[in-house]
């Protein structure tokens, strides 16, 4: 991803606003909606087609009253003056005061910013002043905190894949603190992509009355899993991608003494690119972990060795997108999933064949598959 863009077309709602008055109140809430918080943001930025204007601007225009977005574009080399590198938010608060109508939060996190680069950068950590950077740190987040004190939803990614050079260790650790300060603990949806979660991170969403959470390119699964556990009792949504298969094991089933791990109000399940082996001896859940599922979506590797996730799912599960192969076959013909008609609620039935696995070519193996496809009652 490209955080800054060199040439950016204007935004195609930019014409309509020159339309008349009234045609400029209108569309103003849907081009005023997003603002980009940045200290090098000299240029609009872009990011999945959305252009974004700087939040300085768009108080200038006096539209900070349509702002429901910020997107916070962070780099640890914007931090070495700390005169500067909290002067925006200071001047924002100071002009119009808390943005009090901003609910979601989207921070970038990158190695560098477009004005500075490594080697540009010859300080090393003996060099750099640890105890100020965490000075300023403080400082910027608790600003940070003040400017949008109603933020409940908060989206943290990592820009670009990068190795830390070994000499900005040290600054790297706090930047990453400082990733946990500005996250709060007020979240209700948290998504983060490429991003080490941290057990202060964690520790901090506790029992926030969290109900999505989303997950992609993991680094440190065990903090991850940790996050979605803690908050079993109020999550709704979950997207998880690129984990492994004993990790969202450990999800669902917390041993021989504990048991299974219940998500009472968990609606929808997405799995994606799930890695591992499927096996019986630590995947054995007592009970239907989601009573309350209606979208189960597993792309690739279906992870749960134990039919119980399907088999107590049929009552209750209306949209089924999964990916087969032999074994998950075998598994549920064994336990009486694949009864005609046995998914009472259906509406939706995708069954696939995992791309990394052979279609099946022997009879019996195809006979399992189409008698899964009859598993919806309009079959």
């Amino acid at each position: 991803m490209s955080s800054e863009a060199s040439s950016v077309k204007q935004p195609s709602l930019l014409p309509l606003m020159a339309v008349c008055k009234q045609w400029r109140l209108i569309i103003g809430s849907m081009f005023y909606k997003s603002a980009l918080l940045a200290y090098d943001s000299k240029k609009l930025y872009v990011y999945k087609h959305e252009s974004l204007i700087k939040l300085e601007d768009i108080i200038d225009t006096g539209s900070q009253h349509h702002l429901k977005k910020i997107q916070v574009y962070i780099s640890p080399m914007d931090f070495r003056s700390p005169e500067t590198s909290t002067a925006v938010l200071q001047a924002v608060l100071d002009k119009v005061g808390p943005l009090c109508r901003v609910r979601e939060i989207t921070l970038f996190f990158a190695p560098y910013s477009s004005l500075y680069r490594f080697q540009r950068f010859n300080q090393t950590d003996d060099e750099v002043d640890i105890d100020a950077l965490s000075a300023t740190l403080e400082e910027y987040a608790r600003l940070f905190h003040e400017l949008l004190p109603n933020k409940k939803i908060v989206n943290a990614y990592k820009s670009q894949e990068h190795r830390s050079p070994a000499r900005f260790a040290a600054t790297y650790k706090r930047m990453s603190d400082f990733a946990t300060e500005l996250v709060g603990t007020q979240v209700c949806h948290f998504s983060s992509e490429g991003i080490n979660l941290t057990k202060p991170l964690v520790d901090n969403l506790k029992g926030t009355q969290m109900r999505r959470i989303s997950i992609a390119r993991h680094k440190g699964t065990q903090q991850h899993i940790e996050l979605i556990r803690r908050n079993a009792q109020t999550l709704e949504v979950i997207h998880i991608k690129n984990v492994t298969t004993h990790a969202l094991v450990k999800m669902t089933y917390r041993g021989a003494k504990q048991g299974t791990m219940v998500y009472p109000r968990l609606r929808e399940l997405y799995i994606a690119s799930c890695s591992g082996y499927r096996s019986r001896s630590y995947n054995e859940p007592t009970c239907d972990p989601f009573p309350a599922l209606r979208v189960l979506d597993c792309q690739g590797h279906f992870p749960f060795a134990s039919p119980v996730v399907l088999d107590q799912g049929r009552s209750h599960i209306s949209v089924l997108r999964i990916d087969a192969d032999r074994q998950l076959l075998e598994i549920l013909e064994s336990g009486g999933v694949l009864e005609d008609g046995s998914f009472k609620h259906l509406s939706l039935l995708s069954l696939g064949w995992r791309h990394k696995v052979a279609a099946p070519r022997d009879d019996h193996a195809n006979q399992i598959f189409i008698k899964a496809l009859n598993m919806a009652p309009f079959a």
